[in-house]
């Protein structure tokens, strides 16, 4: 890759092996057999090192069985490759308003997830083996925000994302909370930094804890989960730093 940067790397699960690399400058994803792994030459445009048309190529993601790969990246795309050669399948472009940051496959491979800087994840349904259509979406800045906003919260910019349990889609914000994502969202709170304090509220059951970054959260005493974060009162950016 240019200047041997890459952001992202999935290695297929099965033989015959593969590593697919994601470029951070140059907007190309590269196949590499092995091991050891060396990279493919491309020969008739396979691999399809070029999909991407800008910026980085954000993150890709072999499926669990192998026979497909997907990648996104700052130009909003979604692209779906051949396992075993990289040849590209099909191209879902600007499906996102902003940076596409994380993809991830659900367990039976049916299904794709992705994370976006415009505050959003969406559910993609595999369709005619190598074609996505959209099946869900969550606005998950929103949700955090508690309304609707003219500008997307920097907190609330959605940066990677998974599968619980095979098949519960979750995302993580910038600002660190964790959003399970199903009928409803919901959100997963507490701290990124040391907890230099702890008050207890007895009478109401919660207690509350502040940390280092300024960050205070409010929990339940009797289970010992998070319940929110303490807004102060300007956090339009969902960030809760002091």
């Amino acid at each position: 890759h240019f200047k041997g940067r890459a952001s992202s790397c999935s290695m297929k699960p099965n033989r015959p092996y593969c590593l697919v690399t994601a470029g951070t400058d140059d907007s190309k994803l590269l196949l590499h057999s092995g091991p050891p792994f060396q990279k493919v030459a491309v020969q008739d445009g396979i691999p399809h090192e070029t999909a991407h048309t800008k910026g980085a190529v954000q993150c890709v993601r072999y499926s669990h069985s192998g026979s497909l790969v997907a990648s996104v990246g700052t130009d909003r795309t979604l692209c779906l490759y051949d396992g075993k050669t990289l040849e590209l399948l099909s191209k879902s472009e600007t499906i996102h308003a902003a940076t596409i940051y994380s993809v991830a496959w659900s367990n039976d491979d049916s299904h794709l997830l992705t994370a976006s800087g415009d505050g959003t994840c969406k559910l993609w349904k595999i369709v005619d083996t190598n074609k996505v259509e959209t099946s869900k979406m969550w606005n998950v800045a929103e949700h955090q925000a508690k309304g609707a906003f003219t500008k997307v919260p920097v907190g609330g910019s959605q940066v990677g994302c998974g599968f619980l349990q095979g098949d519960k889609p979750v995302s993580v914000s910038l600002n660190g909370q964790l959003s399970i994502l199903g009928d409803t969202i919901k959100t997963i709170t507490g701290h990124n930094a040391p907890i230099a304090d702890c008050v207890v509220d007895r009478a109401n059951s919660v207690f509350y804890t502040a940390d280092t970054d300024g960050i205070m959260c409010k929990w339940d005493l009797k289970s010992v989960q998070p319940i929110r974060r303490l807004e102060l009162n300007n956090n339009d950016d969902l960030m809760y730093v002091v």
